[in-house]
């Protein structure tokens, strides 16, 4: 199998275990275009197909009327102070 479709297989199986797993999903849509620009991190995030993840979850979400609500990215990493 090319790595190209093991990407793309592993990208089906995380979506489908998002939904089998849980009712409700938040997606971060992350600016994966400027991510990868840093040249430390670009493998790393190709590697893992964010991108493919994304787009099968959210069509997934489409065919299955499940609901899948965006989040923005916003401090989305930082710790509450309480």
């Amino acid at each position: 199998m090319g790595l190209g479709r093991q990407r793309s297989n592993f990208a089906h199986k995380i979506s489908r275990q998002l939904f089998n797993e849980h009712d409700l999903i938040a997606l971060e849509n992350p600016n994966i275009a400027g991510m990868v620009r840093n040249r430390h991190l670009a493998k790393c995030i190709v590697d893992a197909s964010w991108n493919k993840i994304i787009q099968y979850t959210m069509h997934k979400a489409e065919s299955a009327g499940a609901v899948v609500v965006p989040v923005n990215p916003m401090h989305t990493l930082q710790r509450c102070s309480k």
